[in-house]
């Protein structure tokens, strides 16, 4: 507080103020004893230059899992200095540790960064991220829990494998994670942390609709925890064909060398494989691959309703409801539909620049033939691409590429030009996408 006396030429100047948190702050001035009598200001504050690294992780994560580290660079009082400009590396004891790689912080980082990474070694270990310019460095603990499996299989009475049923676990009463057995009946709960867990399955009877179940304890790296249930029933198989899939989208190829865990890997969408799927009350139960030549089999099915359809590597066939009925051996035929997606068609570079540009289009039908057709805006005829002229070598993506020259061989003009992809299938069926491309001289 500060008095004014008399006389006094009624203003003074303070040098002691200090603001230690960044952003927009105010200074009020209040007068006592006269009421209502205030001034302010506003001030924006910036942080300082950092001298001090803070780095953050979870605390507990799990052998071989990715994780995040949060990088921040803070000043004296703790702000975040959003004009750090370090280098950052990171080190640890752990050698099997994957570390994130170096880092130059720039402007879109505003002081703070995220690394992914990944610690192998079970127990407390260290991660340490220093700055090569300035020699700061920051530190910490994460405890790292040893990840484990458990694996069993599932049977009749009689020995015989039963697929598509589900195996879960539970700690503490909670659902922790779901997996179905496959043909042989197996089953794997991959990367549990350690520790004691109860190990469930249920199966359903076709005729009265009443679901059992059954479990046992287990600990995380526990193997042969098998179940064998009380059914007396013979169990059912699907088989069929896949019509309009690419060989170069099934997985059969190398699944006979897959371990279990590669083939769980391998039959996901997106990953360009194609397969086909069996669903129960809207979950997915059963995966299998589809063979060079188009065919499929599901065996050691409980009698029941089912749905199932097919996966050509990008897109679904019309699902199609199943009633298995015991001991039987049901024929499934089902047909990839014949798309051409205006996103999977492009060329590039676009504009052209250089005389040469490729076409590319995506298409899982196989069988299909296919032709080009490049125009002015006009409408004139430029070019016209045969479906032998176009390569196959990298199918379900097939190319061309154009050297920007018309059907006499010669130069085309600078300009836009309008492309034609045109698609047919085997039953005659066609499809076509046009687009726009630019050469520039």
């Amino acid at each position: 507080s500060y008095v004014f006396t008399t006389p006094h030429p009624g203003y003074i100047v303070i040098e002691t103020i200090i603001l230690k948190t960044a952003g927009s702050r105010y200074i009020t001035v209040t007068s006592t004893p006269i009421a209502n009598v205030t001034g302010s200001c506003a001030i924006t504050v910036n942080p300082d230059s950092a001298d001090r690294l803070s780095l953050t992780a979870p605390e507990n994560v799990v052998s071989g899992a990715s994780f995040d580290l949060v990088l921040t660079a803070l000043d004296e009082y703790l702000n975040i200095d959003v004009n750090y400009t370090g280098v950052i590396v990171f080190e640890s004891p752990d050698g099997s540790a994957e570390l994130p790689d170096e880092h130059t912080f720039g402007a879109g980082d505003k002081g703070v960064h995220a690394f992914g990474m990944k610690l192998m070694t079970a127990g407390t270990r260290v991660v340490i991220a220093s700055d090569t310019v300035s020699g700061m460095w920051a530190d910490v603990e994460i405890t790292v829990l040893s990840a484990g499996d458990i694996k069993g299989a599932v049977t009749k009475n009689d020995g015989e494998p039963l697929n598509g049923l589900p195996v879960w676990i539970e700690k503490d009463g909670v659902k922790q994670k779901e997996v179905n057995t496959n043909s042989n009946g197996e089953y794997v709960l991959a990367g549990l942390n350690a520790g004691n867990y109860t190990v469930l399955t249920e199966w359903w009877d076709a005729d009265t609709g009443v679901v059992s179940s059954v479990y046992k304890q287990a600990d995380c790296g526990d193997e042969g925890i098998d179940f064998t249930l009380e059914i007396y029933c013979e169990l059912a198989n699907i088989e069929g064909t896949v019509n309009g899939i690419s060989e170069n989208n099934v997985a059969a190829a190398s699944w006979s060398k897959a371990s279990f865990s590669q083939r769980r890997a391998m039959l996901v969408p997106g990953e360009g494989r194609g397969f086909v799927e069996l669903m129960r009350k809207n979950k997915v139960i059963v995966r299998t691959p589809i063979e060079n030549d188009g065919s499929y089999r599901i065996p050691n099915l409980l009698p029941g309703r089912y749905v199932i359809r097919a996966y050509s590597g990008s897109v679904y066939t019309q699902p199609q409801l199943i009633e298995l009925k015991e001991g039987s051996s049901v024929v499934i035929n089902l047909v990839i539909p014949f798309e051409l997606d205006e996103s999977k068609v492009w060329n590039y570079p676009n504009p052209v620049k250089k005389g040469e540009t490729i076409i590319r289009y995506e298409c899982d039908t196989a069988g299909h033939t296919a032709e080009i057709s490049i125009f002015t805006l006009t409408g004139r005829l430029v070019k016209k691409v045969n479906n032998d002229d176009i390569n196959i070598t990298e199918a379900p993506v097939y190319k061309y590429t154009w050297k920007c020259r018309n059907e006499s061989g010669r130069p085309v003009a600078s300009g836009v030009y309008v492309y034609a992809v045109k698609i047919c299938s085997g039953t005659g069926e066609e499809r076509m996408v046009v687009k726009k491309l630019a050469v520039i001289r």
